[in-house]
């Protein structure tokens, strides 16, 4: 299949443009939606590969996570460097409980991604990510990003055709840097405090990770992951 980079790009303006409307819509008449939306003792976990970033872009978002942590519960995203990524896939994703990680099928999923690294440079390899500062919604907090040089997608692209088995493309290159834990009608201050973080850069991502993770109301774990690093 052809890449259409630009089209992607387009159907990702849309996406980001129907998701987060932007905060004149969200408060204060729509109240927050708290992501903890499993019962007790639940969450989600499933394999995971994603793109990693440099220190100076993870502590901006990071920054994020924190101004926005000072107005309302948030599921802690950023509260380590390791946690801050751009998802490329989510795949047999489950329940904690339900997900039973195939050390066989993770391994699998690693040699793929070698692959692709092992059959492509670096140069044409590493995705340069555009992010803008901060967008939210009733349940989450993101940094935007477009893949200004195509690379995100196409990245995407041969990793799917490596795997060989048919995965969600993704929707939006972005990092999440805050899901609230509280419904709740917004804070006051929180749209001021949102818009006074900026992250306008563009950064290259430092390395591609496989592994698993488990999303609950105690934070994002990675677990059972490899890093294939990208920046020299």
């Amino acid at each position: 299949m052809i890449l259409d980079t630009e089209k992607l790009n387009q159907e990702q303006e849309e996406n980001y443009a129907q998701w987060f409307p932007g905060a004149d819509t969200i408060a204060p008449s729509v109240s927050l939606i708290s992501s903890d939306k499993f019962p007790a003792g639940e969450g989600e976990s499933g394999y995971i590969i994603a793109l990693r970033y440099d220190h100076d872009f993870v502590k901006a978002v990071q920054n994020i996570s924190e101004a926005v942590s000072t107005q309302v519960t948030i599921l802690p995203y950023g509260r380590t460097e390791d946690n801050v990524h751009t998802t490329c896939f989510v795949i047999r994703k489950d329940t904690v409980d339900g997900f039973i990680p195939d050390d066989h099928y993770l391994e699998t999923l690693q040699n793929s991604v070698a692959e692709v690294i092992g059959t492509n440079s670096k140069t044409q390899l590493i995705p340069t990510v555009k992010f803008s500062d901060p967008l939210w919604n009733a349940s989450t907090v993101v940094a935007p990003g477009v893949s200004s040089d195509g690379k995100f997608w196409k990245l995407s692209q041969d990793i799917a055709n490596a795997v060989d088995e048919e995965l969600a493309f993704p929707k939006i290159t972005h990092v999440t840097a805050a899901r609230f834990l509280e419904s709740r009608t917004p804070p006051i201050k929180l749209p001021q405090i949102i818009c006074t973080q900026r992250i306008q850069t563009q950064v290259q991502a430092a390395g591609i990770l496989v592994g698993t993770f488990q999303m609950d109301r105690n934070g994002f774990r990675f677990k059972d992951e490899v890093e294939f690093k990208l920046a020299s």
